[in-house]
């Protein structure tokens, strides 16, 4: 096992077992180790989210689309922060991507309808679910 999948899979038990701030370093530390490391960078964002730092968060996020355009799970979660930032919009746009890439995901839709709901777009909402 390479030291970057053992890093990993050490910060993803750490994040697991809901011990944020151990997962965060682990996270870190493995961005800094290995810039390409696209889950390092998404699960990351994700901690930083779930800790109440969502702005904190996007560039993490953006790195990883960077690295993986089109990721769903750092689409998905992106659109999380930027929904708890009240930056519907953005929020959006993100959800419509990841729906691009997996148009068949039920999950996807209904979290873009849910979406639009809340931002006031209830044509765009209905013609989603």
């Amino acid at each position: 096992m390479t030291e970057a999948r053992k890093l990993f899979d050490d910060a993803l038990q750490r994040h697991t077992a809901g011990d944020l701030d151990g997962a965060q370093t682990l996270y870190r530390r493995l961005v800094k180790s290995s810039p390409k490391h696209v889950d390092a960078h998404t699960n990351l964002g994700l901690v930083l989210t779930q800790q109440g730092r969502p702005a904190d968060a996007l560039p993490y996020y953006r790195r990883a689309l960077k690295l993986k355009p089109g990721y769903v799970n750092a689409l998905l979660n992106m659109a999380g922060a930027l929904q708890r930032l009240d930056r519907l919009p953005e929020a959006a746009r993100a959800l419509e991507s990841a729906v691009q890439a997996v148009p068949n995901d039920a999950g996807l839709h209904f979290n873009l309808a849910l979406l639009r709901q809340q931002a006031g777009a209830m044509e765009k909402a209905a013609a989603s679910f």
